[in-house]
């Protein structure tokens, strides 16, 4: 997890070891086992040590949006398009979502996802994580 300010300085950054599911698990929570291990295990977890307080979540998986039932943050999801789908919002070229029984949030904080859109590429941090944990993984071998 980044924490940024505004301009995509980063403030905190949080990683958790990979969580590797057992074939039991796997079988047992199918097409939910991202969504289990990114929000429930993973991702309540980062939001609950980090010392920075967001005024918003940015993810780019779909699924994290389940986040926002386990914090007070607003969590959106970004991607790249012009057309948007039922419950998306079009900001410059990225479509902006939320779950939908917290749409009001994506109306209230519309002004600031504009803002960060237009400071910064909203893609370019997730990149800067992926670099960071494989230069990690490079290090350390209980993050393989």
């Amino acid at each position: 997890m980044l924490v940024t300010n505004n301009e995509g300085f980063p403030l905190e950054f949080r990683c958790t070891y990979p969580v590797k599911p057992t074939g039991i698990q796997r079988i047992l929570y199918g097409k939910a086992i991202q969504q289990y291990i990114g929000v429930e295990l993973c991702g309540k977890t980062l939001l609950e040590k980090i010392d920075s307080k967001p005024d918003l979540i940015i993810a780019d998986k779909s699924f994290l949006l389940g986040l926002r039932k386990k914090t007070e943050f607003p969590v959106f999801y970004l991607r790249q398009g012009d057309s948007p789908g039922k419950g998306e919002v079009s900001i410059d070229r990225f479509l902006v979502s939320t779950m939908p029984e917290f749409g009001q949030e994506l109306e209230s904080k519309h002004e600031s996802v504009k803002q960060i859109i237009s400071s910064i590429d909203p893609s370019e941090p997730f990149e800067r994580i992926r670099k960071t944990l494989d230069e990690i993984k490079s290090k350390d071998t209980k993050f393989r």
